[in-house]
């Protein structure tokens, strides 16, 4: 699959996905600010993320 096309699909996915995840850091910063939970979530969120595009990208298919 072209590369462009699998960013796309990609950002496609995570942009369906985007009200919970802003309807959860919202939670985390309202009423009080959660720092700690804001900042786990947040680095979790990022893992996820990359742990997303990485295995996107993995040329050997058995191994993807």
């Amino acid at each position: 699959m072209p590369t462009k096309l699998k960013i796309l699909l990609i950002l496609a996915a995570l942009l369906l996905g985007s009200a919970q995840t802003i309807v959860r850091l919202q939670s985390l910063m309202i009423p009080e600010l959660q720092i700690f939970g804001l900042a786990s979530y947040t680095v979790l969120l990022d893992i996820c993320l990359l742990g997303i595009f990485s295995a996107a990208f993995i040329p050997v298919a058995i191994v993807r």
